[in-house]
Parts: structure tokens; C-alpha cells; sequence
């Protein structure tokens, strides 16, 4: 109603919503319209179908290629390994029999030592039974 008694419809709309507003404020933001994404619209598509998709074969791709990494270290790595097995088989059979191991296959049979002879060839040189024996690994080509 006006101040004369006379009825008035309020034809102030807002633009974001296209309702009937009375307090004359413009709404917050920049006064667009935001969309939203309807339910099959390629990013739905995406996130839905392709996304579980590439998500395993990415973190495959990770471990795969992390278990190279560590493949080829432990290749460099095999000698040392086998050399740190040969002076603990040593020294154990020193320990335990009171005398060095006459030859690698007594280390082999006795103490358990195992490698690849395809890959390695250890030329071990006992001297005595109370001197330690010396020896050289070799990588085989």
C-alpha cells in the first residue's frame, strides 16, 4: 500500500533467482548465475567411469617402476652380498670347529652358503687351518 491507501505490487525481482524481493540488496558474488554440471556431463563422466580406471594403473606404473629401481641396485649389490655371506660362513666355522673351512664346498655343505654359480665364480685359497683363508669373487659375463 502507498501513502494514499492504494494497493502496489512489488515488482522487484532479483537476478539471481528471479524471485519477488522487497529488500532492493543486490545478492553477493558477482550477480551471475552459477552453473552447475548436469549428471552426464564429461567431467560426471570422467570422475564415474575413467578416473577408478586410471587410478590403479597409475599406482601399478609407481610400484613397477620403483621395483626396477631396486632391481638394478641389488644387481650392483650381489657381490657384496655374497662376499659378506662367504666372511660369516668363515668365521662361524672358525668359531664353532676351532679351524678354517678347507674349501667352499665344505662351506656350501656345512654352512649353508648358496649362489648363483652361473652368475659368480669364487676362487677361494685356504693356507692353513689356522690362517684365514683368502678368496676373490668374480662376475661371470
Amino acid at each position: 500500500m502507498d501513502y494514499n491507501g492504494n494497493q502496489t505490487q512489488n515488482n522487484q525481482t532479483s537476478p539471481r533467482d528471479d524471485t519477488p524481493s522487497g529488500n532492493g540488496r543486490q545478492p553477493s558474488g558477482s550477480g551471475t548465475r552459477r552453473r552447475t554440471r548436469a549428471a552426464g556431463s564429461g567431467w560426471a563422466v570422467f570422475r564415474s567411469l575413467i578416473l577408478p580406471l586410471l587410478l590403479p594403473v597409475a599406482v601399478l606404473l609407481v610400484v613397477v617402476l620403483l621395483l626396477g629401481g631396486f632391481d638394478s641396485r641389488s644387481d650392483t649389490q650381489a657381490g657384496e652380498v655374497l662376499a659378506d655371506a662367504i666372511e660369516r660362513d668363515i668365521t662361524a666355522c672358525y668359531a664353532l670347529e676351532g679351524t678354517y673351512p678347507p674349501s667352499l664346498d665344505y662351506i656350501k655343505q656345512n654352512y649353508g652358503l648358496r649362489y648363483d654359480e652361473d652368475r659368480f665364480y669364487v676362487d677361494y685359497q685356504p693356507v692353513a687351518e689356522n690362517i684365514r683363508p683368502s678368496y676373490t669373487i668374480l662376475e661371470k659375463e
